[in-house]
């Protein structure tokens, strides 16, 4: 990573708290493009509650990345993704862009353990920068972990309602068959 001069923090403490959050714009981006594809998929238009979310979490990741770049350049440094596509971000991400999408349960589920494992490297982040009184990433680290937590919430409620809705279905299915047979 590139440095320049700033006046705050040792060299050392800005440069490692860096790293970790270019790492975390990595994985951000891939998860970016991976609710883009999410918001996209016809299979999954049927499920207006889940589209209006998605659409709401996409434009969220959009400002979340931005943030991060931009703490990278307040920090001093120049982030090393120069396009947040995918085919340009390192293999080393811990997530993985999503090639195919399976239906409702296999997008919500992929949403929320995607947010589950950005939330422990915003964690880790986020200790880090407390260990050197960095503020400016505290305070972000921490609107980002709450966003995370609340998407995975959400989400995890989101696919709960809709297989209890299924279940209904399947009930009342079975009522009709049973009452039919009597």
């Amino acid at each position: 990573m590139d440095s320049i001069s700033f006046h705050y923090g040792s060299p050392e403490a800005r440069e490692s708290i860096a790293e970790r959050l270019d790492d975390l714009l990595a994985n951000y981006s891939i998860y970016h493009e991976n609710i883009r594809r999410i918001n996209w998929d016809s299979k999954l238009r049927p499920f207006l509650d889940l589209n209006g979310k998605v659409e709401f979490l996409y434009q969220v990741t959009q400002n979340t990345r931005d943030n991060i770049a931009e703490q990278i350049v307040d920090l001093g440094f120049t982030p090393t993704i120069e396009d947040p596509q995918p085919n340009y971000l390192p293999a080393t991400t811990e997530v993985k862009v999503l090639q195919f999408i399976e239906g409702f349960d296999h997008a919500v589920i992929e949403i929320v353990n995607t947010s589950k494992r950005l939330l422990e490297m915003a964690k880790d982040i986020y200790f880090l920068a407390t260990e050197y009184k960095e503020e400016g990433t505290m305070d972000m680290m921490n609107d980002i972990v709450q966003q995370l937590s609340l998407t995975a919430i959400v989400f995890s409620r989101v696919r709960l309602a809709q297989n209890n809705l299924k279940m209904k279905d399947s009930d009342v299915g079975l009522r009709h068959i049973q009452l039919s047979n009597i």
